[in-house]
């Protein structure tokens, strides 16, 4: 913390060690919370904007009370900025849809690049890349490539050597 912490209050185990503490842990008014598994913090939840909150104790439910991952959230989620998912095994994003029936207006993957129109007359509204190279491209046209980064017809495909194929 960036000011002196004091103390409110401190649980403590039957076996002397700490399992929680509320205290004050921030430059102004903030409080903190703290969570101790056998004299270990595992959760931290901070009032104070530039102090980290963060749970280390496990699995994280959302929405749920049996989380079956690292963090599982159940329910629609809103996600305002950059979402990053990097792996190293498998797969990197995996998409499942549980529903047993789905109309023709719904869809397990959308890519809606509606709102982004400064360079759609060029530029990819979707792109997919496998084995370090571009597998196929969908622009904010509509055009569809494969083996290519700028169809020039609904849909273009090239072969490695840059010939167009079909």
């Amino acid at each position: 913390p960036s000011g002196a912490s004091s103390i409110g209050f401190i649980v403590n185990h039957s076996n002397g060690n700490k399992a929680a503490e509320l205290i004050h842990g921030g430059s102004g008014d903030e409080g903190q919370l703290n969570l101790y598994d056998s004299g270990t913090q595992t959760v931290r939840i901070a009032g104070e904007n530039n102090i980290a909150s963060y749970i280390n104790s496990g699995r994280l439910g959302i929405g749920t009370t049996s989380p079956g991952n690292t963090l599982d959230v159940a329910g629609d989620t809103d996600i305002t900025g950059q979402l990053v998912v990097s792996h190293n095994a498998n797969y990197v994003a995996k998409f499942v849809n549980t529903a047993t029936s789905m109309s023709n207006n719904n869809y397990a993957l959308m890519v809606d690049s509606s709102a982004h129109t400064s360079n759609m007359s060029t530029a990819g509204a979707m792109a997919v890349d496998v084995n370090s190279g571009r597998a196929f491209t969908i622009t904010g046209q509509g055009k569809v490539g494969i083996g290519t980064t700028a169809p020039s017809q609904k849909l273009s495909i090239r072969d490695s050597g840059g010939s167009d194929t079909f």
